[in-house]
């Protein structure tokens, strides 16, 4: 066999800033089915990248050539205005606490997920959260656990606020009873227990079951208390988006409580 050689790709710069062309390129990207019951061990869901990419309205500002590994070239992408991960949420957690185990870190991103859904109604991050054994965790965020360094600026401001009263109150307890804690919280327990085979099927939990539980606990007065996100740095866009957002909580939570 000839041995590999270095080779490069000449792309006009016009064509990558075309965003008509870049958009029709993505709507005809061909996808491969995504097998049923593999949840994230076989690399990244392919129905989450889908959904990933199909928000995007352009996603790929440049392609570099990567160090040669075996008798491949891998091309690396630089993604822009990509959706924040877990392993994104990890990074801030770990960087405001530096000795954070594994098992309580994970914890700590399923609780930012949780809240964030209970506090705003949005995701704090885009890649799902399953129920394992130890409590629910993302796939993502524990594979890469070793990996990821600590950050403070990888995340928005909002979503710090969220961090910081998910930290502030969840760092109390030891690893061992936040995993007790999530076991008896509904979310995991509904999804673990499921006859689809919970953990053993990567199942996700859903994000309705989070926010339902989360935002009983909340109206309860039970578990962290929501930051005030700063108002004076949001447009008026913005802020009729978040107005109506509050409206929204309100209508659900009272739907809560009429079906209690």
């Amino acid at each position: 066999m000839s041995e590999t050689q270095p080779f490069q790709s000449n792309v006009d710069q016009s064509d990558l800033n075309d965003l008509n062309d870049l958009n029709d390129r993505l709507a005809r990207t061909r996808w491969t089915d995504q097998h049923l019951g593999i949840g994230w061990s076989h690399g990244v869901n392919g129905d989450n990248l889908r959904e990933m990419v199909g928000s995007q309205s352009i996603c790929f500002a440049s392609v570099r050539p990567s160090r040669r590994i075996g008798i491949t070239n891998k091309i690396s992408f630089e993604v822009v205005g990509a959706m924040t991960t877990s392993v994104d949420v990890l990074q801030y957690i770990k960087f405001a606490l530096p000795e954070v185990s594994v098992t309580k870190a994970m914890k700590l991103v399923y609780y930012t997920q949780a809240w964030s859904l209970a506090w705003t109604g949005q995701d704090a991050f885009s890649d799902p959260v399953v129920a394992w054994q130890y409590g629910p965790t993302t796939e993502l965020a524990y594979k890469n656990f070793t990996a990821t360094v600590p950050r403070s600026d990888g995340i928005s401001a909002e979503l710090k606020s969220v961090v910081d009263a998910i930290v502030g109150y969840y760092n109390q307890f030891t690893a061992t009873q936040l995993v007790d804690r999530t076991h008896s919280e509904s979310p995991w327990k509904k999804t673990f227990n499921s006859l689809s085979g919970g953990h053993e099927a990567g199942r996700a939990i859903a994000p309705t079951d989070m926010k339902k539980e989360y935002t009983m606990q909340a109206l309860k007065g039970e578990g962290p208390t929501r930051p005030s996100f700063d108002a004076a740095i949001i447009g008026d866009e913005k802020f009729e988006k978040l107005l109506s957002k509050i409206r929204t909580e309100r209508r659900e939570a009272l739907d809560l409580l009429a079906s209690r």
